[in-house]
């Protein structure tokens, strides 16, 4: 099978050693990491920038009109692309190379990748930011990290000040998302519980589907490796009390080889009759492999399992929300980033349901209509798949979380699909990617 050919504002993969594309991104950014991660991980060679004034000044508003983070640019240096979901599909479709977001033949690893993208970039974004912003005592670190994003050299006072300006609004949004005295002892408690289920699962899987990163992995090393892992309470906790799981996390990111990877050598081979001979070292047999058969281990239930509980819940009352402002706005041309503030539930083990109340934000309702988009792609047989394995889910609940994946995620297919913004002569644009692409 051919590549299909690239469209005229996309570019190859570079031909040449000093081809690089140019990730334009920092550290502290979630979807910087997700976008790194994805770069690694899919072979694409490119080189780091940070988001100087300058840069935001001279490529990022002029190219973009958005003041984001991050964004990529092309190897011949006349593309600017913005939103990490928006430049990933660019990448996939055109670049050739390993696929990291399964194909269609794979309709349930398709599916599990689509779904925990959507709960790493519009859920996780709570505990990331709650663990980020809730804790006084690693103020100076942020401060330090994003004073160094500014690239300014100087002395450490120096540095933290520009930090204090730049990371100054971002504690101010953790009600918006839903992270309240309320609900912080409820997101903290689930926290802990996801460290547990990715020790189990990472004990048995390099990574979420097997021997070798996909989509989902780079999706979660957004919030886990920029946030929960680099800052310094939640990166205590995850290497204090699940170091697996950060030795996972670092995979994900693409700072360490797979176990057993070529490059990570097993043990040394003893000389058999001198000191002499040559030290040799002994690698492991590769396995860099997805699981095979479109194969979902039941250890990646449990982590599966809450975001049909409190995830797909709140994506619906979104969608319901759009919906309905969609129809009070007939004429409008573009659709708010947040369109209200709506109700959702967290399940607590010790508390029950916890309420809460967090923006009704449209690109979480464009993240559920991809995932709807691509269980709407399959054909008749990869569709009964995809609903065989909702239904097993099911049988992974305990005792007062009771979970029906299949009637959730029907209730959610139902919602997206009565938000057809181009019908009611809405669009939202996606300033970010050149081009101006539409996002639903």
């Amino acid at each position: 099978m051919q590549a299909a050919p690239l469209p005229p504002h996309i570019s190859p993969v570079p031909s040449t050693p000093s081809a690089y594309y140019t990730l334009v991104g920092s550290h502290v950014s979630l979807f910087t990491a997700k976008l790194r991660s994805y770069l690694i991980h899919k072979g694409l060679p490119f080189q780091e920038v940070l988001p100087t004034a300058k840069v935001y000044a001279q490529v990022i508003l002029p190219r973009t009109g958005i003041a984001m983070i991050p964004v990529l640019i092309s190897p011949d240096g006349r593309h600017v692309w913005g939103d990490t979901k928006c430049i990933t599909d660019l990448l996939e479709e055109n670049c050739g190379g390993v696929w990291m977001r399964p194909p269609l033949d794979r309709p349930k690893h398709r599916f599990v990748t689509d779904l925990l993208e959507l709960w790493a970039d519009e859920w996780a974004i709570m505990c990331a930011m709650h663990y980020r912003w809730s804790f006084p005592e690693q103020r100076k670190f942020l401060k330090w990290e994003f004073g160094r994003t500014s690239g300014l050299r100087g002395t450490e006072e120096e540095i933290c000040a520009v930090g204090r300006k730049l990371s100054g609004r971002f504690s101010g949004l953790l009600p918006i998302l839903g992270v309240t005295p309320t609900t912080i002892p409820t997101i903290e408690r689930q926290f802990q519980r996801l460290l547990l289920d990715l020790k189990a699962h990472i004990g048995k899987n390099d990574y979420i589907l097997g021997g070798r990163a996909t989509l989902a992995d780079c999706a979660l090393a957004g919030p886990l490796y920029a946030h929960l892992l680099r800052d310094p309470i939640p990166g205590t906790i995850i290497k204090t009390t699940a170091p697996s799981v950060a030795d996972y996390i670092e995979r994900a990111a693409g700072f360490l080889p797979s176990r057993g990877h070529p490059d990570r050598p097993l043990d040394v081979i003893e000389p058999s009759e001198t000191t002499q001979e040559p030290i040799q070292f002994k690698y492991a047999p590769a396995q860099h492999t997805v699981l095979a058969n479109d194969a979902i281990p039941t250890s990646l239930f449990p982590l599966l399992r809450p975001i049909f509980r409190d995830t797909i819940p709140y994506m619906i009352t979104a969608a319901n929300a759009l919906h309905e402002w969609i129809v009070r706005h007939p004429d409008a041309k573009e659709v708010p980033r947040s369109v209200g503030t709506v109700d959702f539930k967290l399940w607590d083990e010790e508390r029950g349901w916890v309420m809460g109340r967090r923006q009704s934000f449209t690109h979480a309702v464009w993240m559920a209509k991809r995932l709807v988009n691509t269980f709407n792609s399959l054909n008749q047989e990869r569709k009964k798949e995809v609903r065989e394995f909702l239904r097993d889910l099911e049988q992974f609940t305990t005792e007062g979380e009771k979970v029906r994946a299949l009637d959730c995620f029907e209730q959610l297919r139902e919602a997206v699909e009565r938000c057809d913004i181009t019908a009611k002569g809405a669009l939202v644009i996606m300033k970010g990617v050149s081009g101006g692409t539409s996002r639903l």
